[in-house]
C-alpha cells in the first residue's frame, strides 16, 4: 500500500458550465434596479463623462450622409419609434416588440435618438419635496471615503432593506447572489465590512440583520454621542444604557419573553433597575427603516410612481414616468468621423488610428448606454403588462378583494421574463392608478385553501388577522390558538403556527407581549 507520499496525481479534464453575465446584461441589471430619482442621476453622470453621448432629439438629421453607396453602416444610429404621445392599454403596450420581448434595434443614419415610447412626461406626477428611504441612503454614501467597489456592495446591501430596515438575507447568501447574479467575486467578510458601514448610517439600527442587533445599534449610537466631560447626569445615563445594552446581550430572550425575575437574579437588579431597562429600551425604535420614511416629510410621503395607470370607460391605460430623462444619442460628429476613419482603414497615420480607437471606445459605449435604457423601459412594460393582465379587476375596481393570488413566478411566466428580472423590477418600483399609489409588491400575494379547498387570499388572512387583534380585549389579548379558531369561524382554514407566521410579519407582538408593562 502506498502511503500519502507516494500516491501521484492523476491530470484530467472536465467541461463544467458556468453562468456569466456580459457587460451589457450586468448593465440592465443596475439600470433595472435603480429607482427613477437615482436613474436620472446616472443618465446625467453618463452624459457628462462620455463625450460621445449627447443629451436631447435630433429632429432633422439629413439621411444617409456619411453613409452613401458602399460606406459601412457600424449600427451607431439607434432608429426607435417615437410614440411618446399615444396611450396604450394592457393588449397594445407591447405590440412594439419583437414576438421574442426583444429591444427595437434598427440602426440607419436617419435618427440617432433614443425612443420616449409610451413615456410619461407629465410635470402633474406628484414627486416629494425630499428624497425617498432609498435615495436617503444612496446620498448617505458619499458621506464616506469607500472605494468603487464598497460603494457597489453599499448599494446592493441597501437594495436588499426590508421595510423595517434589516437584512433578512444571510451574508453567504448576499455573496452568492452577487457571484451569480451580478458576476461579483465577494467573500462573506468584504460584505460584512460593507454592512458594518451601513450600520453607521442614519437613522440608527438600519442595516441590523435581527431586532437584538437593532437595538443593540442604537445603545451603541447613543453612548457613542454622549458628552465626554463626565457629571452626574452622564454618567447615570452611561451607567443605565450600558445595564441595557448588558440585557439585551446577555438576556434577550428573558427579555423579550418578560422573564424579568430572571434577569434580575442573574445581574442582581432591583425592581427599580429593571423597570429603568425597561423603559429606556421601550423608546428604542424597533423599525429603524420606517422611522427614515417618515422623518423624511413631515406632510407627505415621498414616492416617485414608475408608471401612470387610468381607467378610462373600463379600459386599463399605462404609461412610463420617465421624470426628467432626456432623449440620448451619439454626437453626429462621432459618427461621421468613425465612418471616415473606416473608409481610409489601413492608410490612417498612427496618431489618428489612436484617435479613432479612442472614439470608438466612447461610441461603443454610449450605444451600450442607450441599448440598456431602452431595453430597461421593455423590461418594465413588459413586467407591468403582466401584473395589469394577471390582476385586471383589481386595476379596475382598486377594491383589494378584487386581488387574486400571484407570485413573481407568475409575472415571469406571463412577461416572458427572468423571475430575478421581475423582482428588480417590483423591488423599489411604484404605480399611481387615478392618483393612488402603490408599490408594486401590493399586487402579489400567495393563497392557501378554505376547509372546501377554495383559494383564499392571503392578504385577506392578514387583515382579518389585524382586525381581531384591533378589537380584542386590551387586558385579556387574544393568543394565537384563539385567533385560529376564529379564522376557521370565518371559513379560513389556516393553523396556530400560519398565524403565528403571519403574526411576526405583521409585526404584532405575541399576546402577553400587547399588555402594557406594569412593574
Amino acid at each position: 500500500m502506498p502511503n500519502k507520499q507516494q500516491q501521484t496525481q492523476v491530470q484530467g479534464q472536465e467541461m463544467v458550465q458556468k453562468q456569466k453575465l456580459t457587460q451589457q446584461q450586468l448593465l440592465l441589471v443596475r439600470l433595472t434596479e435603480l429607482p427613477l430619482t437615482s436613474l436620472e442621476e446616472r443618465v446625467k453622470d453618463e452624459v457628462d463623462t462620455n463625450d460621445a453621448l449627447e443629451a436631447g432629439r435630433i429632429d432633422d438629421v439629413e439621411g444617409g450622409e456619411g453613409n452613401d453607396g458602399g460606406g459601412v453602416d457600424d449600427g451607431y444610429d439607434v432608429d426607435t419609434e417615437d410614440t411618446a404621445d399615444e396611450g396604450y392599454t394592457p393588449e397594445e403596450i407591447m405590440e412594439t416588440l419583437d414576438p421574442n420581448g426583444n429591444e427595437i434595434g434598427n440602426y440607419s443614419d436617419d435618427d440617432v435618438n433614443i425612443a420616449n415610447h409610451g413615456v410619461e412626461k407629465n410635470s402633474e406626477v406628484p414627486i416629494g419635496d425630499t428624497g425617498s428611504f432609498i435615495e436617503d441612503m444612496l446620498t448617505q454614501i458619499g458621506e464616506y471615503d469607500v472605494d468603487e467597489d464598497t460603494r457597489y456592495l453599499l448599494e446592493y446591501l441597501i437594495g436588499s432593506l426590508n421595510n423595517n430596515g434589516f437584512i433578512e438575507k444571510s451574508l453567504f447568501d448576499i455573496s452568492n447572489e452577487l457571484a451569480f447574479y451580478h458576476n461579483r467575486d465577494v467573500s462573506e467578510k468584504e460584505v460584512e465590512r460593507a454592512l458594518h458601514i451601513l450600520q453607521q448610517f442614519d437613522p440608527p439600527g438600519i442595516g441590523a440583520r435581527d431586532l437584538r442587533e437593532c437595538l443593540l445599534l442604537q445603545i451603541d449610537r447613543i453612548l457613542s454621542q454622549l458628552p465626554k466631560a463626565e457629571n452626574d447626569t452622564v454618567q447615570k445615563k452611561r451607567s443605565l444604557l450600558e445595564l441595557e445594552r448588558k440585557v439585551l446581550s446577555d438576556y434577550y430572550t428573558p427579555f423579550v419573553n418578560k422573564n424579568f425575575d430572571k434577569i434580575m437574579e442573574g445581574l442582581g437588579l432591583t425592581s427599580g433597575e429593571m423597570s429603568a431597562v425597561v423603559e429606556g429600551v421601550s423608546h428604542l425604535n424597533p423599525r429603524p427603516g420606517i422611522a427614515l420614511n417618515e422623518s423624511a416629510s413631515d406632510t407627505v410621503m415621498t414616492v416617485i410612481p414608475d408608471f401612470i395607470i387610468e381607467i378610462e370607460e373600463g379600459e386599463v391605460r399605462m404609461r412610463l414616468n420617465e421624470g426628467n430623462i432626456p432623449p440620448l444619442h451619439i454626437r453626429r460628429d462621432y459618427i461621421d468621423k468613425l465612418k471616415n476613419c473606416e473608409k481610409s482603414g489601413k492608410t490612417l497615420p498612427p496618431w489618428e488610428k489612436e484617435g479613432y480607437a479612442y472614439m470608438k471606445q466612447n461610441a461603443d459605449s454610449a450605444k451600450m448606454f442607450i441599448e440598456a435604457i431602452n431595453q430597461r423601459r421593455h423590461t418594465l412594460y413588459k413586467t407591468m403588462k403582466a401584473i395589469i393582465e394577471l390582476q385586471k379587476e383589481f386595476f379596475l375596481t382598486q377594491d383589494d378583494d378584487q386581488l387574486r393570488p400571484m407570485i413573481l413566478q407568475d409575472v415571469a411566466n406571463r412577461a416572458k421574463l427572468d423571475i430575478s428580472t421581475v423582482s428588480r423590477v417590483c423591488n423599489s418600483k411604484y404605480a399611481t392608478i387615478d392618483g393612488c399609489v402603490y408599490p408594486l409588491k401590493h399586487f402579489f400575494s400567495r393563497a392557501r385553501t378554505n376547509a372546501e379547498g377554495e383559494d383564499i387570499n392571503i392578504r385577506k388572512v392578514k387583515n382579518e388577522i389585524q382586525r381581531l387583534v384591533d378589537e380584542e380585549d386590551k387586558s385579556k389579548p387574544l393568543p394565537d390558538e384563539a385567533i385560529t379558531e376564529m379564522l376557521k369561524a370565518l371559513n379560513y382554514n389556516v393553523s396556530r403556527r400560519t398565524v403565528a407566521k403571519y403574526r411576526d410579519q405583521m409585526n404584532i407582538p405575541k399576546a402577553r407581549l400587547r399588555k402594557e408593562i406594569t412593574t
